[in-house]
Order: structure tokens, then sequence, then C-alpha cells
């Protein structure tokens, strides 16, 4: 066992995961091909199911990130204890629920004003011609192909 694999070896606190990395969307949908899979480690108290998207430190640690795809979820860790490397953490898993609230959010802010502003046209416009909505009712009546005067 190599020294840098001790704490791996005592500590309870994590899971591993395999993961690939994501460079574009392009490149998955477009150039299927094999990846390659590396495992890092995740906090316990995360909860990680294949295909999720999760943020890697990059190359540099601390100034670089990366997104990856999870392809596995060792329940037990997956750790090489004669590896030469030290296993990293992930920054993160890709939660979409706040971006998804928030644009839902805009969505139905965007519509009510956008009903609201149809409304106060309306209002201008009769207000022009100085008539009511039910006095121009009769003349907006739809009728049928069928039934024409």
């Amino acid at each position: 066992m190599k020294t840098k694999q001790i704490i791996n070896a005592v500590d309870d606190s994590f899971f591993t995961i395999a993961v690939t990395y994501q460079w574009s969307a392009e490149e998955e949908w477009n150039q299927p091909r094999k990846k390659k899979e590396y495992t890092f480690k995740v906090p316990k108290t995360v909860k990680i199911e294949e295909n999720d998207l999760v943020i890697l430190p990059g190359n540099n640690n601390y100034v670089d990130v990366a997104i990856g795809r999870v392809t596995k979820v060792h329940e037990e860790p997956d750790i090489d204890f004669d590896a030469d490397f030290d296993y990293k953490w992930i920054v993160q898993k890709v939660d979409f629920d706040s971006y998804v609230y928030l644009v839902s959010r805009d969505t139905t802010f965007n519509q009510k004003i956008k009903t609201h502003e149809i409304q106060n046209k309306r209002d201008q416009v009769l207000a022009a011609f100085g008539v009511s909505r039910e006095e121009l009712l009769p003349l907006l009546e739809v009728k049928s192909q069928d039934n024409r005067d």
C-alpha cells in the first residue's frame, strides 16, 4: 500500500464514482466513442446516480474545472491502494433544480406581463373609440362557415 493511499483505506466517509469528461455536447452526440473513465471520491452525504453531471477539479485543482458524467456509482470505494496518484474529490453535483425554478419563474412572470399588456391595449382601443367591450362583442362574434349570412 502506498503511503498516499492510507487515508483512503481508513476514511469511511466517501464512496467513489466512475466519470467520463464531457468536452462538449457536440462531441457527446455526434462522435460517440468509448471514453476513458476516471475515479473520483464523493462524500456519502451527496446523492449521485448514473448519468448525473458533476463538476470536477481541473488539472490546476483550484483554477480550472471540468464537467463529467457519472458512468458508475461504487457503493464501496473503488481504490487502487498501490496507485501513485491522489484520488480527487468532486467539486459538486450539478443540480438543475434552481435553474429550472428560475426559468419557470421568469416564464410565468413574462406571460403575466404579456397578458396585462394585451388587456391594456384592448382598453386603450376601446377608450379611443368610446365603446365598451360588451358593445363590440356582437361585432366580434365568430360564425361557422356553414352559417354565413
